[in-house]
């Protein structure tokens, strides 16, 4: 079992079946607002090589912006290149 009582392949079942939901839902271009996650906004939308392809901005409330990871040294930027994705 899985926090909430529920056992673990119900609990994919049912995120898998939420996150289509809220997938489609970004897909036809609607805003999300989910707490504790924040404000979801497709910034932008294209298709690329038969893909679906959204870029979406996500704002935090009072967000935590100290990364969990950020007392270890990395040389990868974790940004994405201008025009990546494009």
């Amino acid at each position: 079992m899985v926090e909430g009582g529920v056992r673990k392949g119900e609990a994919r079942q049912i995120t898998e079946a939420v996150l289509k939901v809220l997938g489609e839902a970004l897909s036809e271009g609607e805003e999300l607002n989910i707490p504790p996650l924040g404000k979801l906004k497709i910034n932008r939308q294209f298709e690329k090589n038969g893909d679906e392809i959204l870029v979406v901005k996500l704002r935090r409330k009072g967000a935590d912006t100290t990364d969990a990871g950020a007392s270890e040294k990395s040389d990868q930027n974790p940004l994405a290149d201008p025009g990546e994705g494009r």
